[in-house]
């Protein structure tokens, strides 16, 4: 469980990181 809302969690912040570049 842990380990799927720290992926999640990775992958948000990439898409945060690219929607703001």
């Amino acid at each position: 469980m842990m380990n799927s809302l720290r992926l999640v969690a990775r992958r948000n912040f990439h898409q945060i990181r690219n929607f703001n570049s």
